[in-house]
């Protein structure tokens, strides 16, 4: 099930409703995003994806916003980068620049 019915269309309301409705809010309020993720298989977390897809009807309210991405592998940041920079051109936001780290365990970072 999807968020949107009726395309592109962003109304900035989800038919699914769960905790997001509280995020939107947060999110629209926001002076600034910074959004992160660990790196799998050189790319961003499913469980980001889930959510960045999750913010398609607040798109509108994003616009211009200033946004950050912040991305740690072990070993190769690969795409996750690229995913994030690509999240935020959609959504009209203004990209800022991103912070990555690589690191075995967590102390590391």
């Amino acid at each position: 099930m999807s968020c949107e019915a009726g395309g592109r269309e962003r109304k900035g309301i989800c038919r699914i409703e769960d905790d997001m409705q509280q995020i939107y809010s947060t999110l629209i309020e926001a002076d600034a995003l910074a959004i992160g993720t660990p790196v799998y298989f050189e790319m961003l977390s499913g469980l980001l994806k889930n959510f960045m897809d999750r913010t398609c009807p607040i798109w509108p309210s994003l616009e211009l916003k200033p946004i950050v991405g912040v991305a740690v592998a072990e070993e190769n940041i690969g795409k996750a980068v690229e995913n994030l920079r690509t999240y935020s051109s959609v959504c009209g936001m203004r990209w800022v620049g991103h912070v990555t780290a690589l690191a075995k365990t967590p102390k590391q970072v």
